[in-house]
């Protein structure tokens, strides 16, 4: 018996008259973890949630951020397509301990 490991995933993109949460689910789902618009999008979509709407900057924002995550999709250049494998390279891990009152960072 042949066992076939499938070590991708294929996650289509928003049909055009997808909603904010839509795109927002999708671009969080392919966006390589190492894209620093990661965080811009959960907070757009967090926002979007809370309050039924974005604003047009955010909007305009957004979309800057879709159409560059749509281009690297349609070139098959996102870790989720298998495009790159990570690796360890050994270097030390940053551990971030939430407390309280504020947010530190330690090696």
């Amino acid at each position: 018996m042949t066992k076939t490991v499938l070590n991708t995933f294929t996650f289509d993109p928003p049909s055009q008259d997808a909603d904010i949460q839509d795109v927002c689910t999708w671009l969080i789902r392919v966006m390589n973890k190492s894209d620093k618009s990661v965080v811009f999008v959960a907070s757009v979509m967090t926002f979007f949630l809370q309050k039924g709407g974005i604003s047009e900057k955010q909007f305009t924002s957004l979309q800057k951020v879709y159409d560059r995550v749509l281009d690297q999709y349609n070139r098959g250049g996102l870790v989720v397509q298998g495009c790159l494998i990570a690796e360890d390279d050994g270097t030390p891990t940053n551990i971030v301990k939430f407390g309280a009152k504020n947010a530190t960072g330690r090696k």
